[in-house]
């Protein structure tokens, strides 16, 4: 008897030493079941992302928030061969309905007896939208540089050509691949 109230006292003192922790971090923390994705554990991080509260999803499925079920199925697949993956692309649905995309980091661990996912995600919804805004600009770039007449040469640092342009190649009379770099 006395044995197990320490046993009992030990895994409370080492719950209460998790959930401080994970409360602290900045980022997502779910401790999830593998079989049906019910949330076991959520930290206020996972909560301000969602938008939903801990009390909202606790003991309820989290496969709501994968927008495409088959991205879900796929990070099981690689988590049961694998044990754990690291910066798995998924795109989520928020509570508001706003799509989110991520990259999570997940590993299969023991909670109570069972097989359970615990697993941090990272938003990169404003990285991605950056790229594809810098992608856009770096294409109207290159159509403006295709069709001005004028002769248009960028130069680094370290003086080396960087762009040269259909109108640089006429007025100087290289070609732009025996300037470049």
């Amino acid at each position: 008897a006395a044995a197990f109230r320490l046993a009992s006292r030990v895994t409370r003192d080492s719950d209460a030493r998790f959930r401080t922790f994970s409360d602290l971090n900045p980022l997502s923390i779910v401790i999830s079941r593998m079989e049906d994705g019910t949330a076991l554990v959520v930290n206020r991080a996972f909560c301000d992302m969602v938008g939903k509260t801990a009390e909202e999803l606790l003991g309820k499925s989290a496969q709501w928030l994968w927008s495409d079920p088959a991205q879900r199925a796929e990070m099981i697949r690689l988590l049961r061969s694998e044990g754990q993956v690291r910066g798995f692309e998924m795109r989520a649905r928020m509570a508001n309905g706003e799509s989110r995309d991520g990259l999570v980091y997940a590993m299969v661990i023991d909670y109570g007896g069972k097989p359970a996912l615990l697993s941090t995600a990272v938003d990169i919804t404003e990285q991605k939208r950056t790229q594809t805004a810098l992608k856009k600009s770096e294409q109207r770039l290159a159509g403006i540089m295709a069709i001005a007449p004028e002769a248009i040469v960028s130069i680094d640092i370290e003086q080396r050509i960087r762009m040269f342009n259909s109108g640089a190649e006429a007025i100087f009379g290289y070609r732009a691949d025996e300037v470049l770099g």
